[in-house]
């Protein structure tokens, strides 16, 4: 295999400011082990309005919050909203912010995670050529515990029958964060 320079593209609307050189650098090392010549970075941090915008469109789109309680707890904002009737989608956004905010951004999504010490990005299945998502996952799940925190993949739970439009990583944003390592080390067996 030839050499070559991994690149690291982001969706529309996706900020690349909270990807630090070491993530970078822990991307691009992972893309070279794996072969893959560039990934789709479809989501990144969110702030309590970036997460209010992204559940919206989930939940128009008929994508249920089953995740945690307190992103039904915001879904309820969504549904009350327009149950009382509601359409003005700024508004409705605006009022399932506040319930994050009044959450904690954390609670309600990984990805409003604090970015000084963990990035949380999805990666584009899709994007990615099929033959290189094994070697993608095997190159990932090395770096466990070294820089990456957290894996899950869309083939996770169910063998490797695809039911996740995205690779959610989890990296370390700067060296020297040890309780992260070993918070890592405790998740390791669950990628």
């Amino acid at each position: 295999m030839s050499a070559f320079t991994p690149r690291i593209s982001f969706a529309t609307g996706i900020a690349s400011d909270h990807i630090t050189g070491l993530v970078r650098s822990t991307l691009e090392s992972v893309c070279l082990a794996a072969g893959v010549q560039e990934i789709w970075i479809t989501s990144a941090y969110r702030d309590a309005v970036g997460q209010a915008a992204a559940m919206y469109d989930n939940l128009e789109k008929g994508q249920p919050a089953s995740g945690s309680a307190s992103q039904r707890k915001v879904a309820a904002v969504y549904k009350k909203s327009l149950a009382d009737g509601e359409t003005d989608v700024n508004t409705i956004k605006s009022a399932m912010a506040a319930k994050i905010s009044a959450i904690g951004a954390e609670k309600v999504s990984k990805h409003s995670r604090s970015p000084d010490y963990v990035v949380v990005i999805d990666i584009s299945v899709k994007r990615m050529p099929q033959s290189k998502r094994p070697w993608f996952v095997e190159a990932v799940r090395a770096k466990l515990g070294l820089w990456v925190v957290a894996f899950g993949h869309p083939f996770a739970r169910k063998g490797m029958e695809f039911f996740d439009p995205v690779f959610h990583l989890e990296l370390l944003t700067a060296p020297g964060q040890s309780g992260v390592i070993e918070m890592a080390e405790r998740r390791r067996t669950t990628a």
